[in-house]
């Protein structure tokens, strides 16, 4: 009769060890890398600048912000850094108002004051 196999099977009963927290210079190049490689050249542009401007003094709060942000659908950023709209979580409207003026957008239309 075959022998059962095990989910263990192939790792002599170990279980995998978990990767080692990724350092934050390895987390800042591929924010970089995603920044400058979106799919379009807007996006690579608009994203790109500030990544290479702003990375190298993100610290893990704001970068985390950052990475959560790449990772939100590109029609979606372009509106919102070109001031159509506005970002459902408060965080990263904070973060879309830096992306806005480190290119000089100004404020948002909603937020002007009369």
């Amino acid at each position: 009769m075959p022998r059962s196999s095990s989910i263990h099977s192939g790792m002599n009963g170990q279980l995998p060890r978990k990767q080692p927290m990724i350092d934050i210079e390895q987390r800042r190049r591929r924010a970089a890398y995603r920044a400058l490689h979106r799919g379009t050249k807007e996006m690579d542009w608009l994203l790109g600048r500030y990544a290479e401007a702003s990375l190298s003094m993100m610290e893990d709060p704001l970068l985390a912000e950052f990475e959560r942000l790449l990772a939100l659908p590109d029609p979606d950023l372009q509106r919102w850094i070109m001031g159509d709209g506005l970002p459902p979580e408060s965080e990263l409207f904070r973060l879309m108002s830096a992306i806005r003026a480190f290119h000089g957008l100004g404020a948002k239309p909603e937020a002007a004051v009369s």
